[in-house]
């Protein structure tokens, strides 16, 4: 038994001057089609770094900005006066630096960052979430609709795929987390969503300053302090509603909010345990998978309506802890009330 998700995560926008943080680095881009503005996010205000001329001919049409979740790049893309262009920004070893690799077109453009082998960039593994929406990833109408559905399995993604050069601080726009975590599984819905539409510009580009004003009575962040932790300390909230564990315990859907009705999130790292997958439907446990990675006993927590379900083909009461063993696959299902 396999449990798997076929969408990938690589949302987009056609907006000149999108901007998008590079995963793997502490630098965010604003991309035109003929300009790269480069900030460094290290401090509360980004600081400009580099601007590099793209020296295409207009009118650009279908002018398009991916942040591809999948490969830890941005892709960017269009039509100028005379050929189809595409290149591709990636990460390097360094936070603060990064490469450009021309895929089509620009012939002329030689930056000093260009490289000739794209595979230089990293590549990522992270745990992936899913939600049941299979709409469109363009970021203009994603951040329109305003559905987590949507937005968390992308945050939650690129959040683990960073790292924030600071420590965490519930100042300027990130003092919404604390909406978020004191809310209930009814409420914890809007709360996050306040938190995004003050906190991120762009495909989650994140800032700690209230720059479209609206309206929240936020304290000035430190000038130290990271906008990074938006993603990151975000993206650690996010999966706490799915997922918990506390020594040989593991919790399973603990706080679950009630608009995710059904949905499934793949490879969690269960601390030196295993790793996890669970799928749930209208409300309610599916299936779940469990890479034992060690000797223990665990328990595992299931939510309320949970009361026994089958373990390797044989009935077990929810209560009752297991003993697992290194290297074993253990199947949960059936789940009843």
């Amino acid at each position: 038994m396999h449990i798997t998700i076929a969408e990938r995560l690589r949302p987009f926008s056609h907006t000149a001057g999108t901007y998008c943080v590079l995963p793997g680095s502490l630098l965010r881009f604003q991309i035109f089609p003929a300009l790269l503005r480069v900030h460094d996010l290290s401090h509360a205000t980004p600081k400009l770094i580099q601007e590099i001329p793209v020296p295409v001919k207009g009118p650009v049409k279908e002018f398009t900005v991916q942040l591809d979740l999948e490969k830890g790049a941005i892709d960017v893309w269009g039509f100028d006066l005379h050929a189809y262009f595409r290149y591709r920004i990636l990460t390097t070893q360094q936070p603060k630096q990064f490469a450009l690799y021309i895929d089509k077109g620009l012939t002329a453009w030689k930056p000093e960052q260009l490289i000739l082998n794209h595979e230089v960039g990293s590549y990522f593994s992270a745990e992936r979430l899913s939600l049941g929406s299979h709409k469109s990833q363009e970021w203009d109408r994603v951040a329109i609709r305003e559905n987590l559905t949507e937005i968390f399995p992308t945050w939650l993604r690129l959040g683990q795929l960073l790292t924030s050069p600071s420590e965490v601080a519930y100042v300027g726009t990130a003092a919404l987390f604390k909406d978020c975590l004191s809310a209930s599984k009814e409420n914890v819905g809007d709360a996050f969503i306040n938190l995004f539409k003050v906190a991120f510009e762009g495909i989650l580009s994140p800032r700690l300053n209230d720059e479209q004003h609206q309206g929240f009575a936020l304290d000035a962040a430190p000038p130290t302090l990271s906008p990074l932790i938006l993603l990151t300390e975000g993206a650690r909230i996010i999966r706490s509603l799915f997922i918990g564990t506390q020594l040989n315990e593991i919790f399973v859907l603990p706080s679950l909010p009630a608009q995710f009705h059904c949905g499934r999130f793949l490879h969690i790292q269960c601390a030196s345990l295993g790793l996890l997958d669970l799928e749930w439907t209208k409300h309610f446990m599916r299936r779940m998978i469990f890479h034992a990675a060690s000797d223990a006993l665990v328990q595992f927590h299931f939510p309320k309506n949970v009361k026994r379900y089958r373990l390797n083909g044989q009935f077990h009461p929810v209560d009752k802890p297991i003993q697992i063993s290194k290297g074993k696959v253990y199947t949960f299902d059936s789940f009843q009330h």
